[in-house]
């Protein structure tokens, strides 16, 4: 049974490479969304799609990646869903807003197609093989 992914950014070449590296990664069922409030929208039908693992850009148009994990955070169905934020900010202010709001990971996009699959190998066998919450 393939795991559910969400994942919210609004760059279009990211989606690419991060779509095209997870189908080579395993059984993987990965929603993509490029706006906070698709993403809100997706998450409150709740109907045929839930996450297992949220990854979360911090740019956005609309509300951004720190307004999602606070609206994440905030229900009770979705306070144990791993929330990664995933990206391209190495400011510490933005580390530590996301470790605040309730982020289980920070992490900055590799700026390679290897990279990024190391990365999300690594982050997917932890937080969705290894991890027992």
């Amino acid at each position: 049974m393939p795991r559910n992914i969400l994942y919210v950014e609004d760059n279009q070449d990211a989606i690419a490479f991060f779509s095209r590296v997870v189908n080579k990664l395993g059984d993987y069922n990965f929603v993509t969304r490029e706006d906070g409030t698709s993403a809100i929208s997706l998450l409150e039908e709740k109907k045929d799609f839930t996450p297992e693992m949220i990854l979360l850009d911090i740019n956005l148009p609309g509300m951004n990646g720190f307004e999602i994990l606070q609206y994440v955070r905030s229900k009770t169905a979705y306070k144990h869903v791993p929330v990664i934020m995933f990206t391209s900010s190495d400011d510490n202010g933005d580390v530590q807003k996301s470790y605040e709001y309730g982020a289980n990971a920070y992490l900055i996009k590799p700026d390679s197609l290897q990279s990024l699959k190391e990365v999300l190998q690594d982050t997917f066998n932890f937080w969705l093989k290894h991890n027992v919450a």
